[in-house]
């Protein structure tokens, strides 16, 4: 079982919100003000003052004002200034100046931290809505049974079902999709359970009788039917992560053209899983039996966990050639689901989230690869980093900075 910690930093601010103390700016490097007096004529000096109209007439490593005052230059590089500030051209510091387009910096101290040490890290309660191809191909033969009767064993069998033993747990729902000949037949894609089941904890009977009185089909209009599917989830008012558990035995055709089977098909359904994992839906690629293509399933799978398409296996996919093997890698996947979405004692603001550092058992983990923020509150780990804290003990903590206000350009010195 995965450990997390509760215990607290003796550091931790009461609130994730709260802001570090803006430190004073006050800081002078051999500042030269000297007097000025009107219409001065260029290169003037009179007893120790210097008048001017340009830098040139000013003494080396000195400006001239708009006072027309010289004065030694604060700063050569953003070394010479208090941090978060920037070196300006005119050679004065600023943390933030229109005039030399620098943009306003925090005024607060970058490595203060907000949260520190061992937080607050509880597994969150997901929604998982299985997707379920009914095309004709699932009739197949699955060892000594089918791939639909196989699927289905493994997801409503009462006594070794995962939905049997996961429904207090999780809240399920079903969508059995098919396409039915297209859009020239009729309404496509079908999906059968989402207007018959309500997602919710402890609905295990109602989605083992929809799915026992169906059969398979045909036609598989995946990238139509996890759209669908997509909008029904985000409609759902719930607390947690929310997934989709993507089962199939064959790469996708279209509802335009239900005998498509081709690149451009399996793109509209990799651009797809790209757009609901942008919604904050996370999707999961099931292979049932080997019909599927690795690289299809390889760019779905990274899709779905929103890396970048490249062909290059980040994101596990999982395929099952047996019943054995069907019922492990469903576990598998509800399983990592469940553990890999924590919560957080307060919420990150979008402007440090790419400054926090997430560690398991002391190792760091990279932003948007082995971990990402899926609400205010909560962390998702990733890929592999999901599957290696799925079973035993582990330790994970998080460091996120203090959220900076912006100011106003403010002229440091």
């Amino acid at each position: 079982m995965t450990h997390f910690s509760s215990t607290k930093s003796d550091s931790l601010a009461g609130k994730m919100l709260s802001r570090s103390k803006t430190f004073t700016a006050a800081i002078l490097l051999g500042a030269q003000t000297l007097a000025c007096r009107a219409a001065p004529a260029a290169n003037e000096v009179e007893g120790d003052e210097v008048v001017c109209l340009t830098d040139a007439d000013c003494p080396a490593g000195q400006t001239c004002t708009e006072e027309g005052t010289c004065e030694s230059s604060a700063c050569d590089s953003e070394g010479d200034c208090p941090a978060g500030a920037t070196c300006g051209a005119d050679g004065y510091c600023y943390y933030g100046s229109e005039k030399d387009g620098i943009d306003p910096a925090p005024q607060c101290d970058p490595t203060a931290m907000c949260i520190s040490g061992q937080i607050d890290l509880e597994n969150q309660t997901p929604t998982i809505m299985l997707l379920i191809d009914q095309s004709g191909s699932m009739e197949e033969s699955f060892g000594n049974t089918t791939r639909w009767l196989a699927l289905r064993d493994a997801l409503v069998n009462p006594n070794t079902g995962i939905i049997a033993g996961m429904q207090d747990s999780v809240r399920f729902g079903i969508a059995l999709f098919s396409g039915n000949g297209g859009h020239d037949a009729g309404q496509c894609p079908s999906l059968a359970g989402p207007n018959e089941i309500q997602v919710d904890f402890g609905n295990y009977e109602q989605i083992a009788a929809v799915y026992n009185q169906a059969s398979p089909l045909r036609d598989t209009p995946t990238g139509e039917s996890l759209a669908a599917v997509t909008d029904y989830l985000l409609n759902l008012d719930v607390p947690g992560p929310k997934a989709i558990v993507l089962a199939t035995d064959g790469e996708p055709d279209t509802c335009d053209d239900p005998d498509a089977h081709n690149q451009d098909t399996n793109d509209l359904v990799v651009a797809t899983a790209q757009a609901t994992y942008r919604a904050g839906i996370s999707t999961y690629v099931l292979s049932v039996g080997d019909d599927v293509g690795t690289p299809h399933l390889e760019d779905m799978a990274n899709a779905g966990a929103g890396y970048e398409v490249d062909g290059e296996r980040q994101a596990p996919y999982f395929q099952a050639n047996d019943q054995a093997e069907l019922q492990a890698e469903l576990s598998r996947i509800v399983s990592g689901i469940r553990s890999c979405t924590l919560e957080l004692s307060g919420n990150v603001p979008e402007s440090v989230v790419a400054q926090g550092v997430v560690r398991v058992d002391e190792r760091e983990l990279e932003y948007g690869v082995d971990w990402q923020l899926v609400a205010p509150n909560q962390i998702q780990l990733l890929g592999e980093t999901c599957t290696a804290t799925a079973a035993g003990e582990h330790t994970v903590s998080a460091d996120f900075p203090c959220e900076c206000e912006a100011p106003a350009p403010e002229y440091v010195y």
